[in-house]
């Protein structure tokens, strides 16, 4: 097989066509939802350090807190590999490459809204938070 003409493919679909669905798939998201990620963004801190329920607790149920099940989602999306790119991303690009994570970042955040509205108004029971409290 001709790698030169497999190489050539991987560079045109990974340099352009991925790159505009990434930047396209996000500004259509974030106009149809209406800027979510940011117009809801006081009240996802407000309900990231709001207190946990008293109610289980005098029933002597265990809850996880909105700010634990934050800490193990972050956990589970940041990896090092997103840690040593985003260390050779600044390495190469300097200041400029933090300024377009920044804006893909606060952009491609409206995907997993986007994704999660889909489940929820779809009626999807198959996703893997479902499958995991043994719904699914």
């Amino acid at each position: 097989m001709n790698y030169d003409l497999l190489n050539a493919i991987n560079n045109a679909i990974w340099s352009y066509v991925v790159i505009t669905m990434l930047v396209g798939c996000a500004i259509y998201f974030t106009w149809n939802l209406r800027a979510v990620q940011f117009t809801m963004l006081p009240t996802m801190i407000r309900n990231l350090f709001k207190p946990s329920d008293e109610t289980f607790e005098k029933i002597g149920k265990k809850k996880v807190s909105s700010f634990q099940a934050f800490a193990i989602s972050l956990s589970s999306r940041v990896g090092t590999g997103n840690l040593a790119g985003v260390a050779s991303a600044i390495f190469v690009g300097g200041p400029g490459a933090v300024f377009w994570m920044w804006v893909m970042a606060l952009l491609g955040d409206v995907g997993n809204g986007a994704f999660r509205c889909q489940h929820r108004f779809h009626g999807s029971n198959t996703g893997p938070t479902i499958q995991a409290q043994g719904q699914g």
